[in-house]
């Protein structure tokens, strides 16, 4: 069966330094490395649309984050601590669990969504240059 190819990306808003979660991060002891842990744990999570799961390579899952991201396992804890304490994630089963905030900042399209989007900016180009054309023919002509 043919399986429908999806593209992902992550649109940072401009309001996600703003937000609480962001702000108390930063106010933490190495609080800009929690905070880039914080995001790039979202990141993380582009293609599963908010999920992530443990594979078990690691004995706990601040070891095996700190794996995947190559960042300190104490800085995983304290930004899965913090998800914890402010609800931001939510237990789908004992190994893997849905990032709330990641749903605001990740879209997708279809394959064949991106194709009829580009027929359709093809087709008003197309149209665009034929109303141009149209309007040349419909110019005065100069007399001899």
């Amino acid at each position: 069966m043919y399986k429908t190819k999806r593209i992902y990306w992550f649109e940072l808003g401009d309001d996600f330094f703003q937000s609480k979660i962001v702000k108390k991060l930063r106010k933490e002891e190495n609080g800009d490395t929690l905070a880039l842990i914080y995001l790039r744990l979202l990141l993380s999570t582009v293609k599963s649309e908010g999920v992530i799961t443990f594979d078990g390579i690691e004995d706990s899952v601040e070891e095996e984050l700190s794996l995947l991201l190559n960042e300190d396992q104490d800085d995983i804890a304290r930004v899965i601590e913090l998800i914890d304490l402010y609800d931001l994630a939510e237990k789908i089963d004992s190994k893997s669990f849905f990032l709330k905030d990641a749903q605001k900042y990740i879209f997708s399209e279809s394959e064949s969504a991106k194709r009829v989007r580009k027929l359709r900016a093809k087709r008003k180009k197309n149209r665009e240059k034929a109303v141009e054309t149209l309007s040349a023919c419909n110019a005065e002509v100069t007399k001899l």
